[in-house]
């Protein structure tokens, strides 16, 4: 999975660390549930556990789930990273996916004479081991600045295309909460999801929900027709009702879901009509 700087590319590998060992859905995705094992090597122990526990949100905590983070100073794969991640492996067997976040962390130091090559030697260990113990390892990476025509181009570079069965590749525009995650690979048709992060103050904060998906140049409409109704303007409850053809108990039970994955608000000094959060 690549994304530039800070567009919540940690929040979404947590997310999917959470639903893969807790066997919880991502999105409309069933997670087969197993252990997972999270190098968290840019976040710090303080920061990654307020995240957990924001996105447990007083559930069952993960027992599958372990972590290093960045007081743990894991080496770089050719300088015992490999070995250390080997020998967690081998005290858990129940461990099925991997996270590497993010990779220029834990890859070995490069020349940089022939990234592509360079990256593709350093991937191949990795996905030995990977094939070898029947496992899953996601790892993140950075894109680049500039600009291309493919948006994987990118990412073009590190080696990945040759070593990576799939790609995910999140975009998010400067000051928004709404973001577009590209899939394509071998084991899965190309898409376009649309998904958008909860803002502080609401349930599981920093937590991305599905708004749309597009496969194969098809946009699959699932944004809610409540969500439809208030883009184009503020409404009452009796005017949604109207408009959705629900009751006022029907229509409450899906505002106050909204409202708790952070996309409805009541509007500013005004009870009782609904808007968007901007």
């Amino acid at each position: 999975m690549a994304a530039p700087s800070k567009k919540g590319k940690s929040f979404l590998c947590l997310q999917i660390a959470m639903c893969v060992s807790g066997g919880e859905e991502l999105w409309d995705l069933p997670c087969e549930k197993s252990g997972v094992l999270y190098f968290a090597l840019e976040d710090s122990e303080r920061r990654l556990k307020d995240r957990r526990e924001r996105f447990l949100s007083g559930g069952a905590p993960r027992s599958r789930f372990r972590y290093l983070s960045l007081e743990h100073r894991v080496p770089r794969m050719d300088a015992g990273g490999l070995d250390l991640l080997r020998r967690e492996l081998d005290s858990d067997p129940e461990i099925g996916l991997v996270i590497l976040d993010t990779w220029g962390r834990f890859a070995p130091e490069s020349p940089g004479r022939n990234w592509y090559r360079e990256g593709t030697q350093a991937a191949e260990p990795l996905q030995a081991m990977a094939q070898d113990r029947q496992i899953s390892v996601l790892a993140v990476l950075h894109t680049t600045k500039m600009k291309y025509e493919d948006p994987y181009d990118c990412i073009q570079g590190t080696g990945f295309q040759h070593a990576s069965d799939n790609f995910l590749l999140l975009q998010r525009s400067h000051g928004t909460r709404r973001g577009t995650l590209l899939a394509t690979g071998r084991a899965v048709d190309e898409q376009k999801l649309v998904i958008q992060q909860r803002p502080k103050g609401f349930p599981r904060e920093g937590w991305w929900d599905l708004v749309s998906r597009e496969e194969d140049g098809e946009e699959q409409a699932e944004q809610d027709p409540l969500i439809t109704a208030l883009q184009e303007s503020p409404k009452t409850p009796e005017e949604l009702c109207a408009v959705l053809g629900v009751v006022k108990g029907t229509l409450q039970t899906r505002v106050t879901r909204l409202r708790g994955r952070g996309w409805v608000i009541e509007l500013d000094g005004k009870r009782n009509v609904y808007t968007l959060v901007k």
